[in-house]
């Protein structure tokens, strides 16, 4: 089995943050998954195991800030929006690096840049969520208290000017909900409070 996984860092130096999209391969399930340990096994077994040893490979690029959160697009994995500590949403496409994971003589780009960077929220944030019905359609929250919205338009993302005001603390998690007729969404804030709700209100152009 091979596992594509996108990770971002937190590192004491702003400037040595980084982001990490890596390929986990020859994953497989051993001899021992869902037994006791049983100091009888044949070396055999263990040896086949050592045979399936897994790999990990990786390619990096710098990220402008701390990673506070990552997430890949459901429709296109490639495409992943990251939550930076200085208050700014980026988006990325790791395409290049994905390949160089495949092919040894591809080499990755060893300084890519965002495709798009929204500077709407006021505040750094961890919560954020693409859609998995609407292509490229994405909501985040940050400590500003705000939701925002943004619909994918040529050449990148367009954020809507009027946020979300639902909350009096900071957004911690949000996600889209359902196949609706406007945006089903459940959020949470710092207080364990979470909420399930319907917007058609607020965008009635919005369609799955």
């Amino acid at each position: 089995m091979t596992a594509y996984v996108v990770a971002g860092s937190q590192a004491s130096k702003t400037e040595d943050n980084r982001l990490y999209m890596m390929k986990w391969h020859k994953l497989y399930k051993t001899s021992k998954d869902g037994k006791e340990d049983d100091d009888d096994e044949s070396e055999e077994e263990e040896d086949s195991d050592d045979e399936h040893e897994a790999a990990l490979e990786s390619k990096t690029t710098p990220h402008p800030g701390g990673v506070n959160r990552v997430r890949s697009m459901p429709q296109a994995g490639h495409i992943v929006a990251t939550w930076a500590d200085t208050g700014k949403v980026h988006m990325w496409n790791l395409e290049a690096h994905r390949k160089a994971l495949d092919k040894s003589g591809d080499r990755a780009p060893p300084q890519a840049k965002p495709i798009f960077t929204s500077e709407a929220h006021k505040d750094e944030g961890f919560a954020m969520d693409f859609s998995p019905h609407d292509t490229g359609l994405f909501l985040s929250g940050g400590n500003d208290a705000l939701i925002m919205l943004a619909e994918p338009v040529p050449g990148g993302w367009k954020v809507d000017s009027e946020p979300f005001k639902m909350h009096k603390s900071s957004v911690e998690d949000v996600q889209r909900l359902g196949i609706t007729d406007g945006l089903r969404v459940c959020h949470m804030q710092t207080q364990d409070f979470f909420k399930l709700e319907q917007l058609p209100e607020y965008k009635p152009w919005l369609h799955a």
